[in-house]
């Protein structure tokens, strides 16, 4: 739909109270599958999405991910790396 509309890029939307945020933050991914756990883990379905967008956006045309640098938590939610 953004091609058809003359979109010159594309951004996958997983910063701050997104769905695709909360895939990635230990703080609210507490699942136990292959979903969950490691950051690779918390990564797969923001990976898949992104994939999938590539996929069907035009190879000439950019994309971007915008993500937070914080959970917004307070003190608890810092990871010193």
């Amino acid at each position: 739909m953004a091609e058809a509309a003359g979109f010159d890029m594309i951004e996958l939307h997983a910063a701050h109270g997104y769905l695709i945020s909360s895939f990635i933050s230990p703080k609210s991914n507490i699942r136990t599958d292959t979903y969950g756990g490691s950051l690779e883990n918390r990564l797969r379905y923001p990976l898949e999405v992104f994939t999938a967008m590539r996929a069907a956006w035009p190879t000439e045309k950019p994309m971007s991910v915008r993500i937070s640098a914080n959970d917004w938590v307070g003190d608890e939610g810092r990871h010193s790396g």
